[in-house]
């Protein structure tokens, strides 16, 4: 658990790369987390990107932020 997230379950994220998965932070855009073997770590952009959820469950990358939707 980091800062209260806690990672899926093994098996509920469809399209994840194995063990690896990514995912938006609650409340702040420019972070996100990376579950690896079910431990969460927290992470940040670079400055002026936020985190834009992929396409596939358990994806995403930091992009600009016009290019992310909402």
């Amino acid at each position: 658990v980091a800062n209260g997230f806690s990672c899926p379950a093994a098996g509920e994220i469809s399209g994840s790369n194995g063990s690896f998965s990514r995912h938006a932070h609650p409340d702040d855009c420019r972070k996100y987390y990376i579950c690896l073997e079910g431990i969460a770590r927290e992470y940040g952009c670079p400055i002026g990107t936020v985190f834009k959820i992929g396409d596939s469950d358990g994806s995403g990358a930091c992009a600009d932020p016009e290019d992310v939707p909402g």
